[in-house]
């Protein structure tokens, strides 16, 4: 049996690598530092910030939990 290989799709991301972004429930804001995506999930940001307590912190967050600056 011969398997057909699934398209592979280009997700559309709302935020670029490197671009700064403010984490919406919190304002504590930093850089896209890598970007995710995949089946029946929201695109997914990998953001590198300083935390509320003033350490440096990298955390992936949803797209609709980012806003831009």
């Amino acid at each position: 049996m011969q398997e057909t290989a699934l398209p592979i799709n280009q997700p559309t991301f709302k935020f670029n690598l490197g671009q700064l972004v403010q984490i919406s429930i919190s304002g504590e804001q930093g850089q896209v530092r890598a970007r995710g995506d995949g089946v029946e999930r929201a695109n997914q940001y990998l953001v590198h910030y300083k935390s509320a307590q003033g350490m440096a912190t990298e955390a992936w967050w949803n797209e609709d939990q980012l806003e831009q600056i």
